[in-house]
């Protein structure tokens, strides 16, 4: 039976059962969005350390640091361009870019960016420290690592950046799912045969009364031993309980 509201139950049994089905939906709701959460460290952490291994190798071989210690980045561009975009390819990653040392693209692996700025904002790397972490690459929530490029003095001289794009929530969501549907499926059905147990006890001990029945059973109850003019009291037989009139307690 149900109410006047179209999805809310009229039975005691009924609306328990729907509350602890929204809860458990909640539950499961919560959990996604940690699995969710957890793949975006996960993949932080593993393509964090192909990107940081990747832009080191860049920024130390001789194809790279010779023409930014001879002056001649912008001579080879075009070979410096071939290889950020083998690097890109070899690490899969979205955007590999060398820069002068405020950050300035000068190379980049796709074409883009040049003559604009990286971000550098939370980056360490102009104190001539590796770095790895969140970036806005051009518009694109991504991680990468940028390492400093070193003059035989010591000097910041570049900067090589490889940058990876973010997957997207849909994305991430694909990747959990399989786990997420085996486990969530099973905690939901076990909660949905507890909460349909659970309301089935509560119907059978209540002998299928609704508490507006057991209200009114009340009320008849102490209407009608009040209405009665001797002095009436009654007993429990399981308990000390015992309920009197009003004349046997005047009495």
């Amino acid at each position: 039976m149900w109410s006047r509201s179209r999805w809310w139950p009229a039975t005691l049994a009924g609306q328990f059962l729907v509350l602890q089905l929204t809860v458990l939906l909640a539950v499961v709701a919560a959990a996604s969005m940690v699995s969710v959460q957890q793949s975006d460290a996960d993949f932080r952490d593993t393509r964090g350390a192909r990107l940081r291994a990747a832009a080191e190798s860049m920024a130390n071989i001789a194809a790279v640091r010779d023409p930014y210690l001879e002056g001649e980045v912008a001579d080879r561009r075009a070979s410096l361009t071939s290889y950020t975009q083998q690097v890109r390819t070899n690490v899969q990653a979205s955007g590999v870019y060398l820069t002068d040392p405020d950050g300035v693209v000068l190379v980049s692996s796709d074409f883009g960016g040049r003559e604009r700025r990286i971000d550098l904002d939370d980056s360490t790397v102009q104190q001539l420290r590796t770095w790895t972490g969140d970036v806005d690459d051009f518009g694109t929530a991504s991680i990468a690592a940028q390492v400093p490029i070193i003059d035989d003095g010591g000097n910041l001289v570049g900067i090589a950046m490889v940058a990876e794009e973010y997957p997207t929530w849909s994305e991430r969501a694909r990747s959990v799912l399989p786990d997420l549907l085996t486990f969530a499926g099973l905690g939901l059905g076990l909660g949905v045969a507890g909460s349909f147990l659970l309301s089935r006890l509560i119907r059978r001990r209540t002998r299928g009364l609704e508490p507006a029945a057991i209200a009114a059973l009340a009320d008849q109850r102490e209407a009608l031993l009040h209405s009665i003019r001797e002095g009436v009291c009654s007993r429990w037989r399981t308990t000390a309980r015992s309920r009197c009139s009003a004349t046997a307690h005047a009495s």
